[in-house]
């Protein structure tokens, strides 16, 4: 038994987990096929230390997972002197990335089955997850949880008496422990296991009192199986014991579990994709008016330097004509003075213009200059 102090956050579940499920295929798999999940009666606060501390249980499970097809763990508890404990155990002929991928489809299907209960258990086809606050290691527990038989059918004395040395083969024990027992005989094929917590005492009573359930519940049936909580023996004829529910033989519960689990995955893709495009569709609508901004700005400055350009051009422009047609910008521009029928005044007697009078200022564009020629006195009326 493994004793683990809790100094993990509780983010290393969904973190491992997440990891599963990219590494796990998504097609359906016998070993990951639903039997059954108990929950405790009691349940513990969402956000709490407790919640914390079967987050960090259950993420180790996982891990160990990945190294051993058998372990038991005991984390600590700061408010309760009872620590929590937990095991997984994947059916014996069962590969280690298979089981490694059984115990993390049994984790991620026991937190969906037991939200917040202090203690559950699941059993997958492949593998079992038990965590609990109450003590369970090393005790045995014989209580049925799962009988099923298939459909019966005149069998031979032939199909029966090798049904019988099947099932009388492992309820048998030779001496040697075993927890993991599998035998055949022709198109019959038997398994019986018991958890490993258990003494070979223990195991051994749990498997004969499964076993002897299957013989007089089943009896003829082509295939049986009984469930306890700490042990399960399973017989088929015509195929492996593994594949015995596939196609036509699923469990109700599992396909509905599958069923609901699916349904939740899929509304969480649908609300995690709207977000996604609430937060896209937002922040394209301040980029765009953030450049909307700038470009009117822009352009202000665009049609601001392009305007002072025009005049600049206009000037420049107006200056050239003027410079090269200096007589015929004058006589367009009296034209005007003529069409208003200005009163002549008399010259007064005696003027003379000084030499200075004469003499225009250098700033002044043509038509000042010609009217400052004219206008000798200043007063405003110009003299032919």
């Amino acid at each position: 038994m493994s004793t683990l102090s809790h100094h993990y956050p509780s983010l290393l579940l969904p973190l491992l987990l997440l990891l599963k499920s990219f590494t796990t295929p998504m097609s359906s798999s016998s070993t990951q096929a639903f039997i059954f999940g108990r929950c405790s009666q009691a349940k513990f606060t969402p956000g709490s230390a407790y919640e914390s501390t079967v987050n960090y249980l259950l993420a180790s499970i996982v891990k160990a997972a990945m190294f051993s097809s058998y372990n038991n763990l005991t984390v600590p508890h700061s408010s309760q002197d009872t620590p929590i404990c937990g095991l997984f155990q994947c059916r014996g002929d069962l590969a280690a990335a298979d089981c490694s991928r059984c115990v993390g489809q049994a984790v991620s299907q026991l937190g969906t089955i037991c939200p917040y209960y202090t203690g559950g258990a699941l059993q997958l086809d492949g593998c079992f997850v038990k965590y609990d606050d109450s003590k369970f290691l090393g005790m045995e527990d014989k209580t049925l949880v799962v009988e099923k038989c298939g459909p019966t059918t005149a069998l031979t004395s032939d199909v029966l008496t090798r049904r019988d040395a099947v099932l009388s083969y492992l309820e048998t024990s030779d001496g040697v422990y075993k927890t993991f027992r599998t035998t055949s005989s022709g198109d019959l094929q038997g398994m019986a296991q018991c958890v490993g917590d258990l003494s070979a005492p223990q195991c051994q009573d749990c498997l004969s009192n499964a076993i002897g359930r299957l013989r007089e519940e089943c009896g003829p049936a082509q295939w049986g199986r009984v469930y306890l909580a700490k042990c399960c023996a399973r017989y088929s004829e015509g195929g492996d014991y593994s594949s015995e529910e596939n196609g036509k033989r699923k469990n109700k519960n599992g396909d509905e579990f599958q069923n609901t689990q699916v349904i939740i995955v899929g509304v969480i893709a649908i609300v995690a994709v709207v977000a996604l495009l609430i937060i896209f569709i937002s922040f394209l609508a301040k980029l765009c008016k953030s450049k909307e901004v700038v470009i009117h700005v822009e352009n202000k400055q665009e049609t601001q330097v392009e305007n002072k350009q025009e005049t600049q051009v206009e000037i420049k422009q107006e200056t050239h004509v003027e410079n090269k047609y200096p007589l015929v910008i004058f006589l367009v521009r009296l034209i005007p003075w003529f069409a208003e029928d200005p009163v002549p005044c008399d010259i007064p007697a005696g003027f003379h213009a000084a030499a200075s009078d004469l003499i225009a200022e250098p700033h002044q564009n043509v038509l000042q200059k010609h009217t400052y020629f004219f206008d000798r006195n200043q007063d405003g009326v110009v003299y032919p």
